[in-house]
């Protein structure tokens, strides 16, 4: 199994077919996704639900905007470079669209969970995103 950025990947031709693709813009775009997905769900889950903090759950649904934004960003990359060169990267492209999608996706679970925080504290329903 090897690691490249944040995906760990047993496909060892999948790999070389990513590094050949030549777009470092959507790979850090990746991480970029990663990174606020998984710090929303560690504040979230640490401090917003624990702690019951209302306050805490808006500004940590407000990343979900940034999160939709990258996806698109990764999406349309990723499409740029599937139809570059169809043959040798869709297989790749399309895992990626999945993985960028499903980052995306947890993202919006977590804001709604938020939002969830917020008439529990509050009282009044909030629709953040």
């Amino acid at each position: 199994m090897n690691k490249t950025g944040f995906l760990y990947l047993a496909d060892e031709n999948w790999i070389t077919s990513w590094q050949e693709w030549e777009i470092n813009f959507t790979q850090h775009s990746f991480s970029i996704t990663y990174y606020l997905v998984t710090s929303m769900y560690y504040l979230f889950l640490n401090n917003a639900f624990l702690e019951e903090d209302a306050e805490l759950a808006y500004e940590i649904a407000l990343r979900d905007k940034e999160l939709d934004r990258l996806y698109l960003q990764i999406r349309d990359d990723s499409l740029k470079v599937m139809h570059r060169n169809p043959e040798d990267n869709i297989n790749q492209g399309v895992r990626l669209l999945f993985v960028g999608h499903y980052l995306e996706r947890i993202g919006d679970h977590i804001t709604n969970i938020c939002e969830k925080i917020i008439y529990a504290k509050k009282g009044t329903m909030v629709e953040i995103g």
